[in-house]
């Protein structure tokens, strides 16, 4: 044998004593002799290194897979997926069977928590509502500006209500059975495993089936449940303003005593605060028609957020009585494809030319539910799309048509100088450049003669005009003949609120400025200019030239006292301004 030869030999017995180290049954001294062969054989030593690496880390690969799948077992225990039920179990906080021995510290200490009101209350509907002596209205009672703010309030009440409920167990009475059996003598088998929670389904039961759950409850299903319907009933009547509670007083006292609990109590307040009467449901529908029309751009800074959900509660509320129709489906599309911010509106004229074009006159998708389901997926769809082009700076509204104040950088509730975006200075300029010939419009429109040369009007030091410019102090001032009130924590002048009630601004946003105090300055300087506008000259009496039929002395006719009382009563009730319903109460004062 030649020397090559034996040498080729040598190299292959290495390399076949190589190839069997690398075998996972081969475990001893494996990376010294993996080493020692590659040496013999003439790999580098960063090829050494590659492989001492790759025969080494076999077991350890092994165990780390072992170790995982041990660490996932001890993760999923359950040998099973749980239901439903007893998933939500896991928002409890205090569950029927954990509140403790009666007169006990415990259980004083769980009916507490489970009983304690909302904030803000649950409120009637601003018909419904009375006001004290002094012109104040429950706070629980907001004043809306229009049907759909008011059913928007009302839901986010609802909400938390039943996120209470849900924490401190009292669904399964708000969850009403419904019978399937009505002859049956035993109640487990009067009931079927269907509920409808009365929460979000009230419209599809009956007061005499509500009264029929709850005196069965009362009668046969235990003290813990009794005791729930009973706490339920307390938290109920904790969180309702004193105007709600006395508008359905005499309807649930009117019901026997077994049908009185939480689940009737409930079902009265849902009913008295969303009344869908044929003018009610008129009315929610004409919120649909007018978004069709009018657009996002309707909105103030064109919200997607606001508008979504102002249109979320009224869809619900005519779903729940079947009176929502496919045609609100291609109003809401309409809507959204009318706004300035042509990437977000050219989506939803695409959306609304497509689902027309699915529609024929013999075509009927059918059922409220159906087209409910339709417009919460546009909705969301539109959110989505909002929340994506404000976090990349590109939801930009006109400044001819956006707020005043706008930042010119990037239209937010700031100026420029506070902008933390990059500054973009084309864009600054030209919204500059917006503003100012917006501004010189305005000012040659306000006031004086033609003569005036464009100047700017300026309330004369007595006079009974407003100043159209920004007044640079704080507190409430009247500029652009509208109070405003001023707020230090980045609202700047708004008409809302001062500084002292931004967080219960922020909070609930819908109640304010009705939410503000009747001692509020905002509120004093809005009556006080009401009363010297229209308060009648003294000793109560008006000048005449001609023949009066009241009783009259020396040119004067006197008023009726009580006539004008009565007058003011009635407005007081009626009137939805909280500004004029405060000059009403202050003039009743004078009067009296």
């Amino acid at each position: 044998m030649s020397s090559d030869e034996a040498v080729f030999e040598s190299d292959l017995e290495d390399l076949e004593n190589f190839a069997e180290l690398l075998s996972p049954t081969s475990a001893q001294s494996r990376e010294t002799r993996i080493v020692d062969s590659a040496r013999r054989i003439g790999f580098d030593e960063s090829r050494e290194l590659v492989i001492s690496v790759a025969g080494v880390h076999t077991e350890n690969t092994m165990s780390t897979t072992q170790d995982v799948v041990n660490q996932l077992k001890n993760f999923f225990v359950d040998s099973s997926p749980i239901s439903e039920f007893d998933f939500a179990k896991n928002e409890v906080i205090i569950p029927k069977n954990k509140r403790g021995i009666e007169r006990s510290k415990e259980y004083s200490s769980a009916y507490a928590l489970a009983t304690a009101a909302l904030s803000p209350k649950l409120g009637a509907a601003k018909h419904f509502v009375t006001k004290s002596e002094d012109g104040e209205a429950d706070p629980g009672n907001a004043v809306y500006r229009n049907i759909q703010e008011q059913f928007v309030g009302n839901y986010s009440k609802i909400e938390d209500a039943q996120k209470h409920c849900v924490g401190y167990d009292f669904m399964e009475i708000v969850l009403v059975r419904k019978v399937t059996n009505q002859s049956a003598t035993a109640l487990w088998e009067r009931y079927g495993d269907e509920t409808i929670n009365l929460f979000e389904d009230w419209t599809h039961l009956t007061l005499q089936q509500v009264k029929q759950w709850q005196s069965d409850v009362n009668r046969q299903a235990g003290d813990e449940n009794r005791r729930s319907s009973a706490w339920l009933l307390a938290f109920l009547r904790n969180s309702c303003t004193q105007d709600l509670k006395d508008g359905i007083k005499d309807s649930f006292e009117a019901l026997e005593p077994f049908e009185k609990g939480g689940a009737t109590y409930l079902y009265l307040i849902l009913s008295h605060m969303f009344q869908m009467t044929t003018d009610v449901v008129a009315a929610l529908k004409s919120v649909i028609t007018r978004f069709g029309r009018d657009g996002i751009a309707k909105f103030k800074g064109e919200n997607v957020f606001l508008a979504a959900k102002q249109l979320t509660a009224v869809v619900k509320s005519l779903a729940r009585v079947d009176a929502l129709s496919d045609e609100a489906v291609s109003d809401v599309m309409d809507g959204l494809a009318k706004g300035s911010v042509s990437k977000f509106t050219e989506v939803f004229k695409l959306e609304s030319t497509m689902y027309r074009s699915g529609q024929t006159s013999t075509t009927y998708t059918g059922g409220s539910q159906s087209a409910l389901g339709r417009i919460l997926s546009i909705l969301s769809k539109a959110t989505d799309l909002y929340n994506s082009l404000s976090t990349g700076n590109n939801w930009h509204i006109p400044s001819g048509g956006g707020r005043a104040g706008a930042c010119w950088n990037c239209n937010g509730d700031h100026g420029v100088n506070k902008c933390k975006l990059p500054k973009d200075q084309a864009r600054i300029e030209a919204n500059k450049k917006k503003w100012e010939e917006e501004k010189k419009k305005k000012s040659g429109s306000v006031g004086g003669s033609s003569g005036s040369g464009g100047k700017h009007y300026e309330r004369s030091k007595f006079g009974g005009g407003s100043s159209s410019q920004k007044p640079s102090g704080s507190g409430v001032e009247k500029f652009n003949n509208v109070w405003h009130m001023h707020c230090s924590k980045g609202c700047g002048w708004n008409c809302t609120h001062t500084s002292g009630f931004h967080s219960a601004f922020t909070s609930n946003p819908s109640s304010f400025p009705a939410a503000l105090p009747a001692s509020h300055p905002y509120h004093q300087k809005i009556a006080k200019e009401q009363q010297q506008r229209f308060l009648p000259p003294p000793q109560n009496a008006i000048p005449t030239n001609h023949t009066s039929t009241g009783t009259s002395s020396n040119g004067f006719v006197s008023l009726d006292r009580s006539k004008l009382l009565a007058v003011c009563e009635h407005h007081e009730r009626a009137v939805a301004d909280p500004t004029v319903a405060a000059f009403l109460s202050d003039l009743k004062k004078l009067l009296n």
